[in-house]
């Protein structure tokens, strides 16, 4: 299996999954891959291609500081919590780029690990930022991206493009 970010691309929702083995297979690879890149938190399932095809899968992996990983699969947010900040993050997808997001400081999950066992967590403070960044790749959801000199909000798949063309974003800036 060959991973590799799908640079420049906007992700699109995807839909749950069942677990089986040989997903347990890439998923393993999938992490072993995002613990070797560098500046990486997180990484979801669709951000990359898949020898060489759009991986739309839901699942992600968390990457601490020792580069161990946690698979989060078929995540939900049940509850967002605390206070509701904006906050400006790197992402794999958007080299060199920002994103302006807004991001909750507490939030309650459910997901799957990676034997199957269903897991409800409330996390909060860089875990609870970096599991609403890479859950928002599975939901479609993309952040205002920039050089660092533009000030906006959330921008959408079906909002103008940034740039001015007239066009959808999905349709330009986006694609």
């Amino acid at each position: 299996m060959k991973f590799e970010i799908n640079v420049n691309k906007q992700t699109e929702k995807v839909e749950e999954i069942i677990l089986i083995e040989s997903l347990k297979v890439e998923i393993t690879e999938f992490a072993n891959y995002a613990s070797k890149l560098k500046n990486c938190d997180g990484l979801a399932a669709n951000q990359c291609l898949l020898d060489g095809v759009v991986n739309n899968k839901r699942y992600f992996v968390i990457i601490n500081q020792s580069k161990q990983y946690t698979a989060i699969i078929n995540p939900k947010i049940t509850s967002y919590n605390g206070i509701k900040s904006t906050v400006i993050e790197g992402c794999l997808s958007y080299p060199n780029k920002k994103i302006k997001a807004e991001r909750y400081n507490e939030i309650s999950v459910k997901y799957l690990n990676l034997d199957g066992e269903e897991k409800t967590e409330k996390i909060n403070g860089m875990s609870a930022q970096i599991f609403q960044h890479e859950y928002d790749h599975l939901e479609g959801k993309e952040e205002f991206v920039f050089d660092g000199n533009l000030k906006s909000e959330k921008i959408d798949r079906n909002d103008p493009c940034i740039c001015g063309s007239g066009k959808k974003y999905k349709k330009c800036c986006g694609v």
